[in-house]
C-alpha cells in the first residue's frame, strides 16, 4: 500500500477522484504493477496540467514523492534479493553473515535518510492541503470574500469576488481597488477602510451597476489577526432582494396611508357637506316650532324635524363607522360618575319607550363602583344604542337594563351591561350576522324594521376598542339579551369629570331629581331600581317610594290635547338679558347666516355678521366684541388661519403694552365633526368647539360661558322652551299634554307642601319638593327649581327622616319660619310665573 500516499496527492491535486474511484485505483494497484500504475498517476497529473497551467506545483509534489518510493522500493529489493555467496556457501556463514550484516546497515541509514527527508516535506504539504481546502471552502461561499493588508493589495479572494468585481484573478491579486473601480467608488472604499483600520465594524450599502440589472449589496469589513500581522477581511451580501421587498412594502405604507388620508379627507368633507344644509333644515323647523302655527303645520313641520333627526342619526352612524375603520377614532380615558352615565341612558330612552307603553327598567347592584375611569361618551353611546334595538324590536312587555361587577383587583373591575327585552328575539343562524357591517336579520323589501344595519357593527367595534367583549343570547318569540363586558379602572376619587352632554332627544321626562345644580342627573342609594316616572307627577301616588316606574303614564286617562295657533309664543321673543353678549359672526353660507343671527338674537345677544375669515380679523383687530363665532371653511383665509392671526395681534399688542392682556373668546362653529377637529380648533387658540346642527340649548350652554355672571334670580329663566322640546324629542303635543296636566294638579301639590311645610312635617315637605322639581325639569323652569330648591333646604328633614316618621320640628341656625315661608313665596311665585307661561302654550287659536 505504499502508493496510497501517492494516489492521495494526485486526489488532492485534481480535486475530482471520489471515494468510488479511490477505491477503484486501489484495487488497480493490486492487479498491475507499482510502476505501472505510479506512471498511470502522473500521465493522469500531467494531463490535468495541461487542462489547468496551475496543477505544476502539484506535479512537481507528486515526481517527488514517486522518486522517494522509487528509492524505497530499490533498497528492500537489494535487501530481498540473495547474493551468489549466499547461494554457494551456505555453510560459511561468518564471512557471509557480516556481508548481509553490513548491507542491511547501510539500507537502514538510507532508509532511515529517506523517511527524514519525508518528515521535512510533510509540514510543507499540510501546510500546502490546508490552504487547498481553505481556498475550495471560500469558491463553495455563495457571498464575495476578500482578505487586504493594510497596503490595500488584495491577498486572497473567491470565485464570487471575481464574478461580482467582473474581474479575473490575475487582474485582481496584488492590486488595490483603484485598479479594478472607478475613481469614485475607489474614493469610497479607501475611507472605509480607514475606519475598519481604526476598529470599527463598517457596513455600507452599494448598488453594482455592472450588473443587468443592477444589484444592491452591503458590503461589510472588519480586521483580523493571524501571525503576528494585521489583514482586512470584508465580504459582500446580495441584498436586492430584501430591498426591493422593502421598497414594495415602503410603497404600500405610502399608499395605504395615502388612502388614508384621502378617506379621511373625503369624511371631513362629506360631514360639512352634509352638516351644513342639515344644520339650516333642523335650525329653521326648531325656529318655526316655536312660531305661531296652526295645529297641521305644526305636525308637518314636526315630522321635518324627526325626519331630518333620524337622518342625521343615520349620518352619524355612516361617520361613526368610518372613522372606526379608517382608524381615527380614539378611547378615552377619563374620570367619570358610572352610576350618573347609565341613568342619563336610561333617561334619555325613557320618552322612546313611554311611546310605546312599555316598561324601561334598570337594576344597579349595591356594589356598583360609582367613580371610574373609561370612556363615559362611547359606553353611555353603546348602551343607548343597545336600549333603542330593545325599544324598536319589542311591542309589548319590558325591557330592563342591567349592571354586574365582576373580575375586581385593586384598582380595575370588570363591569357587564345586558340589556334585556321581550320582544321579537333572534334565530341562532343570525345571531353571529348582526354584527356584520350593513347586516340585518330581515333584509328583504318587506321586512318590518328600518335601519342601516350599522348600529351593532358599531357598538361591537367600540366595545372591542374598549378591551371588552359583547355577545347576544336570544330565542325567536321569546325576547333577547345583549350583554358586553368591559374593563374599567377605579379612581379613589369622589369629584369626577362632566359627562359629555347628552345627545338631542334625550332628556329627563318624568324623571326623579335630586340635584338642582343638575336637573338631569339624579342621585339614588346604593343599589336598586332607577324609577322613571317621577313620584311627585300630578295625580300620581305621592306614596310610592320609587322602585316601580309607570313609564310616566299620567292616572286618569290621558289630557285633552289642544293645539293653538300661539303654541310657541312663549319661547319666540328674544329674552331679555343684562348680560347680553356683542358677538362677531363669521359665516359664509346663506342659510347658516340667517339661522345663526336668529338664534344668537333669540338669545337675547347681539350679532355682526361677516363672510369670511379676512373680514372677521378686521373686525375683532378694528372693533370691540364679547366673542367671536367662527366657522372654518370660508373663501380666502379659514377659520382656523383666522383665529391664528388674531391670536398673534393679541400677543403683539400684549408685548407692547397696549393690549392689558385682553383675550377675545373665539367658538368654533363648524360642519365638521371627524376625530380631532376639536383638538385642531383649541390648538389654533380657539376656546371652544360647536359641531354642526346647532340647536338652541348648546349655543345657550356654550354662551353662557363668556357672559357675565348675574344673580341666580335674574339669570333663570321662567320656561325654556327649547331646552324643554329638546327632554321631549321635539314632541310639543306631549309638552302640551304634560302642561295641561300640570296646571290642573299643581296647585294641589303646592298646598300640601305648604301644609307640609306649616306643620313642620320635615321628610314629607322635602319629598313634595323633591317631587315637584321632578315635573318642573320638564319644563326647563330653573327659576321655580332654584326657588324649590331654597325651600327644600330651609324644611330638610334630619338624616334618616322616612314618610312613617313623626313629625319633628325645623331646626335651621336662624329664623327657620320666616327663612320657609319667604321660599315658599318665592316658589308661589316662579310656579305663578310658570302657570302663565304654560297657559299661554295652551290658548286656542285667535
Amino acid at each position: 500500500m505504499q502508493y496510497v500516499r501517492l494516489l492521495n496527492l494526485v486526489q488532492r491535486a485534481l480535486g475530482a477522484l471520489g471515494e468510488e474511484e479511490m477505491a477503484h485505483r486501489l484495487a488497480a494497484l493490486r492487479a498491475i504493477g507499482e510502476t505501472a500504475l505510479a506512471n498511470g498517476l502522473v500521465a493522469l497529473l500531467q494531463e490535468g496540467q495541461r487542462a489547468d497551467p496551475g496543477l505544476q506545483p502539484r506535479l512537481r509534489e507528486v515526481e517527488a514523492e514517486l522518486a522517494l518510493l522509487r528509492s524505497e522500493n530499490r533498497l528492500l529489493r537489494s535487501q530481498a534479493a540473495p547474493s551468489g555467496l549466499e547461494a554457494g556457501q551456505g555453510g560459511r556463514g561468518g564471512r557471509g553473515g557480516g556481508a548481509r550484516g553490513r548491507k542491511a546497515r547501510s539500507l537502514t541509514r538510507k532508509l532511515r535518510e529517506l523517511r527524514r527527508q519525508r518528515s521535512l516535506f510533510e509540514p510543507e504539504e499540510e501546510a500546502r492541503h490546508r490552504q487547498e481546502l481553505t481556498e475550495q471552502i471560500l469558491d463553495q461561499l455563495p457571498i464575495p470574500v476578500f482578505l487586504k493588508d493594510r497596503e490595500g493589495r488584495f491577498l486572497r479572494f473567491n470565485k464570487r469576488f471575481e464574478e461580482v468585481t467582473q474581474r479575473s484573478r490575475e487582474d485582481i491579486l496584488g492590486r488595490t481597488i483603484d485598479a479594478i473601480s472607478s475613481p469614485r467608488w475607489a474614493e469610497i472604499t479607501h475611507r472605509e477602510d480607514a475606519l475598519a483600520w481604526s476598529g470599527q465594524l463598517v457596513t455600507s450599502e452599494r448598488r453594482m451597476m455592472s450588473f443587468d440589472p443592477p444589484r444592491d449589496m452591503l458590503v461589510s469589513r472588519n480586521v483580523i489577526n493571524s501571525g503576528g500581522h494585521s489583514y482586512l477581511l470584508g465580504y459582500f451580501i446580495d441584498i436586492s432582494e430584501q430591498r426591493a421587498a422593502r421598497d414594495a412594502m415602503q410603497r404600500a405604507v405610502e399608499s395605504a396611508e395615502a388612502a388614508s388620508r384621502a378617506k379621511s379627507e373625503f369624511l371631513a368633507n362629506m360631514s360639512h357637506e352634509i352638516r351644513t344644509p342639515m344644520n339650516g333644515i333642523l335650525g329653521m323647523t326648531e325656529l318655526v316650532l316655536e312660531s305661531g302655527l296652526t295645529p297641521e303645520q305644526r305636525a308637518d313641520i314636526a315630522l321635518v324635524k324627526a325626519s331630518a333627526d333620524a337622518l342625521l342619526t343615520i349620518v352619524d352612524g355612516i361617520l361613526d363607522f368610518s372613522k372606526i375603520e379608517a382608524g381615527k377614532l380614539d378611547i378615552e380615558d377619563v374620570p367619570f360618575d358610572l352610576r350618573q352615565m347609565v341613568e342619563d341612558a336610561v333617561r334619555v330612552m325613557a320618552l322612546r319607550a313611554r311611546k310605546k307603553g312599555l316598561d324601561l327598567r334598570c337594576e344597579l347592584p349595591p356594589a356598583l363602583p360609582r367613580n371610574v375611569k373609561g370612556d363615559p361618551g362611547r359606553l353611555r353611546q353603546v348602551l343607548i344604542n343597545l336600549i333603542g334595538n330593545a325599544i324598536k324590536f319589542t311591542a309589548s312587555g319590558h325591557v330592563e337594563v342591567a349592571l354586574a361587577v365582576g373580575g375586581e383587583e385593586e384598582d380595575r373591575c370588570e363591569i357587564t351591561f345586558s340589556v334585556s327585552d321581550t320582544g321579537i328575539g333572534i334565530p341562532l343562524e343570525k345571531q353571529k350576522l348582526v354584527f356584520e357591517p350593513f347586516a340585518q336579520v330581515d333584509g328583504s323589501t318587506t321586512r318590518q324594521y328600518g335601519g342601516t344595519g350599522l348600529g351593532l357593527t358599531i357598538c361591537r367595534r367600540l366595545v372591542i376598542l374598549m378591551q371588552g367583549r359583547i355577545d347576544v343570547d336570544s330565542e325567536p318569540g321569546a325576547g333577547s339579551t345583549f350583554s358586553f363586558t368591559v374593563p374599567l379602572r377605579h379612581t379613589g376619587l369622589t369629584v369626577v369629570a362632566p359627562l359629555p352632554p347628552l345627545e338631542p332627544g334625550g332628556g329627563g321626562l318624568l324623571a326623579e331629581e335630586d340635584e338642582p345644580a343638575a336637573p338631569a342627573a339624579p342621585t339614588h342609594g346604593a343599589g336598586g331600581r332607577v324609577p322613571l316616572a317621577a313620584a311627585g307627577t300630578p295625580g300620581a301616588d305621592r306614596g310610592n317610594d320609587g322602585k316601580e316606574g309607570n313609564g310616566g303614564a299620567a292616572p286618569g286617562g290621558p289630557a285633552p290635547r289642544k293645539h293653538p295657533a300661539g303654541a310657541g309664543r312663549p319661547g319666540h321673543p328674544a329674552e331679555a338679558r343684562a348680560d347680553s353678549l356683542r358677538i362677531l359672526l363669521a359665516e359664509d353660507n346663506p342659510v347658516n347666516q340667517r339661522l345663526a343671527l336668529r338664534l344668537v338674537e333669540k338669545l337675547g345677544h347681539r350679532a355682526t355678521l361677516v363672510d369670511s375669515g379676512l373680514a372677521a380679523v378686521d373686525h375683532a383687530i378694528l372693533a370691540s366684541y364679547d366673542l367671536v363665532l367662527m366657522d372654518l371653511q370660508m373663501p380666502g383665509l379659514d377659520g382656523l388661519a383666522a383665529t391664528r392671526h388674531i391670536r398673534q395681534w393679541e400677543r403683539e399688542r400684549e408685548g407692547d403694552g397696549s393690549g392689558a392682556g385682553r383675550h377675545l373668546p373665539i367658538v368654533a362653529m363648524t360642519a365638521r365633526a371627524m376625530a380631532g377637529d376639536r383638538e385642531q380648533c383649541l390648538e389654533a387658540g380657539m376656546d371652544d368647539y360647536l359641531s354642526k346642527p346647532i340647536d338652541l340649548a348648546r349655543l345657550r350652554r356654550t354662551l353662557s360661558r363668556f357672559a357675565p355672571p348675574l344673580a341666580p334670580e335674574r339669570r333663570a329663566p321662567v320656561l325654556d322652551w327649547a331646552a324643554a322640546l329638546q327632554r321631549l324629542d321635539g314632541d310639543a303635543e306631549l309638552l302640551r299634554e304634560l302642561a295641561a296636566l300640570f296646571l290642573e294638579d299643581g296647585p294641589q301639590l303646592l298646598r300640601e307642601l305648604r301644609e307640609a311645610a306649616a306643620a313642620g312635617e320635615t321628610g314629607r315637605a322635602a319629598r313634595a319638593v323633591h317631587s315637584l322639581k321632578g315635573v318642573l325639569v320638564n319644563f326647563g323652569a330653573m327659576r321655580a327649581i332654584a326657588a324649590a330648591t331654597r325651600l327644600g333646604e330651609a324644611v330638610r328633614a334630619p338624616a334618616g327622616a322616612d314618610a312613617g316618621d313623626p313629625p319633628a320640628p325645623a331646626t335651621p341656625p336662624a329664623g327657620p319660619e320666616a327663612e320657609a315661608e319667604e321660599a315658599m313665596a318665592a316658589l308661589e311665585e316662579a310656579v305663578r310665573e310658570l302657570y302663565e307661561a304654560l297657559a299661554g302654550l295652551l290658548e286656542p287659536s285667535p
